[in-house]
């Protein structure tokens, strides 16, 4: 089992990350619940189908905010072109993905 969700960031989010508002951009979140269904490229996949339906939107810039220590997470995120931008709290880091 996993999901995937996008959603528009408003302009308050865009400001706690540092972005200017008035931007198409959007957040995603994703989640395999299954240890078993790791490491077969499914997450992979799954984030890059999510990206080129955002691009078909008119997303500029996609984020998301991983843990810092979830290197199978980041791994595939990098795959999909995420760079890291910055630290935020909680151990938590921002990607970003831009079109």
């Amino acid at each position: 089992m996993g999901y995937i969700q996008y959603y528009e960031l408003q302009d308050t989010e865009l400001k706690k990350y540092g972005y200017p508002g008035n931007q198409n951009i959007y957040g995603i979140d994703q989640f395999i619940g299954e240890p078993k269904l790791w490491g077969q490229g499914i997450g992979t996949k799954m984030i890059q189908m999510m990206l080129n339906f955002l691009c078909n939107k008119g997303a500029s810039k996609v984020l998301l905010e991983v843990k810092s220590n979830n290197v199978r997470a980041i791994s595939s995120y990098k795959k999909c072109g995420f760079k890291r931008i910055k630290d935020l709290n909680n151990d938590l880091v921002l990607m970003e993905w831009i079109v």
